[in-house]
């Protein structure tokens, strides 16, 4: 079942990337229901057992970051905090640290959609949000590493004018 609700988690987003803050905010919540239907329909041609079904679809479901409710089961709670840390993953940062960003491979509005992403959203992260201890304490090291490297590419396209500080 986990495995299922990993493969699927991201496939609706792979099909969209935000270039302003309108279309970021639609993406942002609807991660979850577009994968989750997503899945569904592949599932039904496929006749999945409904109770497995039911089971990777809520974890897909909830694993996007806006969420009301608290998360009930242990496959949620897993796949949200390994989604959650991918994101603070340094290998995210490894186009943009190659120099392949700031030689117009991404224009300058994605680039600056990133930063109000990160500075609106990633770096009030907590790890209060993360639901097991090493997945709290992995994230604490992951935030401190990736926080150094993204200061010093903010300094980078602040230098290249792409981004005011």
């Amino acid at each position: 079942m986990l495995l299922l609700a990993i493969c699927w988690h991201d496939v609706w987003r792979t099909k969209r990337f935000p270039l302003n803050i309108i279309s970021f905010i639609f993406n942002h919540s609807h991660e979850g229901t577009g994968s989750m239907s997503m899945f569904s329909q592949i599932a039904a041609v496929f006749d999945l057992d409904k109770r497995l079904i039911r089971s990777v679809r809520y974890a897909i479901r909830k694993h996007s970051g806006l969420q009301f409710k608290r998360l009930t089961t242990l496959e949620a709670k897993i796949l949200k905090d390994m989604d959650s840390l991918e994101e603070w993953s340094l290998s995210r940062l490894k186009p943009i640290v190659d120099g392949n960003v700031f030689f117009n491979v991404m224009n300058s509005k994605a680039i600056r959609l990133a930063k109000f992403y990160f500075d609106n959203f990633m770096v009030r992260d907590s790890a209060k949000s993360f639901h097991f201890e090493w997945s709290k304490a992995e994230f604490t090291k992951r935030k401190e590493a990736y926080l150094v490297e993204a200061r010093k590419l903010v300094e980078e396209a602040v230098k290249f004018k792409i981004i005011k500080k």
